[in-house]
């Protein structure tokens, strides 16, 4: 009986957790691709400084 409230409990976290987790996974996702644009355009600014000297 313990086991099986406690199991119920489980799926239910792991239910809400797996929610939240997807609603913040497109966030996520665009900001992993603005520090990678980010990052591009800095080194493709260090390359311009390179070619300046």
């Amino acid at each position: 009986m313990k086991s099986k409230k406690l199991k119920a409990i489980l799926v239910e976290v792991f239910k809400s957790h797996y929610a939240m987790s997807h609603q913040f996974y497109g966030v996520r996702q665009q900001n992993v691709v603005v520090s990678i644009t980010k990052w591009q355009s800095y080194v493709s600014h260090d390359n311009v400084y390179e070619e300046m000297d």
